[in-house]
């Protein structure tokens, strides 16, 4: 028998304890635990949510069907599609009623999601545009009249550099640079000889093997190594041996 109602742990004072702690910028899983549930509870209800949006959709997209084919005049629904279309409308019913509470928590939990990114973007907007309050104070002049001074940070260009930098990283991305080097710290050397005396090598082990001459580089392919080049990497070969 189906049950109805929202589950025993998702209650409304779940669903605002992970909402507020979204709000602060705590993680999914910090706001799992902060709320006192699992962490693997918690997106199982995300997903549940997720799949019966997607399940509506379905649903309505049918009833879309039915009604463009309900406007043929030459079409006649048959008793077995009239009986389909009640208990589809029966079964949509009792899901969404089974369902509505992961829904609304889904729609929930990504509006505080949006609110958290909103309000960071918020004060680093602020800061960038020198809009941070440092201060407020509350002075009286003689009439007793108050009034409200506020004392704001300077304009901080590295917070609108941060968010450059993130909103668009191939423009204003910090370029990441790799060095490389050789023994004791010296440059890594690589020459042409260097591949020519490694194809000779490799072509003397398949000489020995019987396995023809052919050159290959190491992904199997053809290696084109002109005469002279291998010649004087030869040379250079038996005078090192």
């Amino acid at each position: 028998m189906a049950t109805t109602g929202r589950p025993t742990k998702l209650t409304p004072e779940v669903e605002a304890s992970i909402g507020n702690a979204l709000r602060s910028g705590a993680y999914l899983e910090t706001a799992a635990a902060f709320a006192g549930i699992d962490p693997a509870t918690l997106h199982r209800w995300m997903k549940r949510g997720a799949d019966e949006e997607t399940r509506r959709e379905r649903v309505k997209e049918d009833r879309a069907r039915d009604k463009a084919n309900d406007r043929d005049p030459k079409r006649k629904v048959r008793v077995e599609e009239r009986t389909r279309r009640q208990q589809r409308d029966r079964d949509d019913k009792n899901t969404r009623k089974r369902e509505e509470p992961y829904v609304v928590f889904r729609d929930a939990i990504e509006k505080a999601l949006a609110d958290s990114e909103v309000a960071a973007l918020s004060i680093i907007g602020r800061s960038a545009r020198g809009q941070a309050v440092k201060s407020r104070t509350t002075q009286r002049d003689a009439t007793g009249k108050q009034t409200i001074v506020e004392e704001f940070h300077r304009a901080e260009w590295t917070a609108a550099a941060w968010l450059l930098e993130r909103r668009h990283p191939r423009r204003y991305g910090r370029a990441t640079r790799i060095e490389m080097t050789g023994a004791d710290g010296g440059p890594v050397a690589v020459t042409w000889a260097d591949a020519v005396k490694e194809a000779v090598a490799r072509d003397k082990a398949q000489r020995a093997n019987g396995n023809g001459n052919g050159h290959a580089n190491g992904n199997g392919h053809a290696l084109q190594i002109p005469a002279a080049s291998y010649a004087a990497a030869a040379s250079d070969d038996a005078d090192e041996s």
